[in-house]
């Protein structure tokens, strides 16, 4: 299997990508189990036609708890034989939060260099947060404190802030401001 990687984090319906050939090839199953060492497997998808680099099927990861989770490729051949790969995975269907912490909604500000906090947080990792003045990116953290220096000029801005996480989720918060 070569999508999802090993160890990647995914989220909503995961497009798996592998091959499933082979001499005497009969056909293949993709099944997944909970945790690391799973004492039970749920169909995915199965074929009877050989794929090379193609997808294999699809796996809606909604309604599933968020954590770890085993995907199980099996290849059959004609002759009764099977071989198998596995791919840990997380699943996080949970989007991040954020809060541009300052400046607060309706603040008024002095034109020159201000400081934007925010606070954000995921329950498995963010991958970064970015900063938005007037919807022009002007600055990306990946690790907290989540702070961006502006260079604020005179007029009415909407800052936002947005987080991002590992699994590609991401959550928004924007405040308007005048700068005089």
């Amino acid at each position: 299997m070569e999508k999802p990687a090993a160890g990647s984090t995914v989220s909503g319906e995961v497009a798996m990508r592998g091959d499933a050939a082979g001499s005497g090839f009969a056909r293949y199953r993709l099944e997944f189990g909970e945790g690391g060492a799973p004492m039970a497997w749920q169909f995915i998808a199965e074929g009877t036609a050989p794929v090379i680099g193609g997808v294999l099927g699809r796996w809606p990861t909604l309604g599933l708890a968020d954590g770890d989770y085993m995907l199980r490729l099996t290849v059959f051949d004609t002759a009764g034989s099977q071989a198998a790969a596995l791919v840990s995975v997380k699943v996080d269907n949970t989007p991040p939060s954020v809060r541009l912490v300052f400046p607060a909604e309706g603040a008024v500000l002095s034109a020159g260099p201000v400081r934007l906090r925010a606070e954000a947080s995921d329950n498995l990792g963010l991958a970064q947060v970015d900063f938005f003045v007037d919807e022009e990116l002007v600055g990306s953290v990946g690790t907290p404190p989540f702070e961006v220096d502006w260079l604020a000029t005179a007029g009415k801005h909407q800052l936002k802030v947005q987080a991002t996480d590992r699994a590609g989720s991401a959550a928004i918060h924007v405040v308007e401001v005048t700068v005089q």
